[in-house]
């Protein structure tokens, strides 16, 4: 006996489920990117809080929050995924957002605050 399968179970599916797991991989790649340009990083070991992790570029402390930004989602049976950067709006203002594409892999401060002096740093 033959089973129908759903309609909804058929096509292509993002596999990642785990929404957490993809914001510990953008805070890895983020500290390895740092390290690689002579700073230190240090990382917050919980999910709680307004901080991912402390950057020390030369003699500056620079707490942030890491942001995968982007959506994968299926229209019109055709796979898509759509960059956009995150609003300031729940972040305190002494912390710097650091903006990860998850598919370029590419690093970027906030448009809207960005440490001085450090404008260059992702490139």
């Amino acid at each position: 006996m033959q089973q129908n399968q759903s309609q909804e179970t058929i096509g292509q599916k993002c596999i990642n489920v785990n929404k957490s797991r993809d914001g510990d991989y953008a805070e890895h790649w983020v500290a390895l990117a740092v390290w690689e340009r002579g700073g230190e990083v240090f990382m917050n070991l919980g999910k709680s809080g307004d901080i991912d992790i402390v950057l020390q570029i030369g003699d500056r402390i620079l707490p942030c929050d890491v942001k995968s930004n982007g959506q994968f989602r299926i229209h019109n049976s055709k796979p898509s995924f759509d960059y956009y950067q995150n609003s300031l709006t729940t972040i305190p203002e002494d912390v710097y957002m650091i903006c990860f594409h998850p598919i370029t892999k590419k690093i970027a401060w906030n448009t809207n605050r960005i440490p001085e002096g450090l404008e260059n740093f992702w490139e």
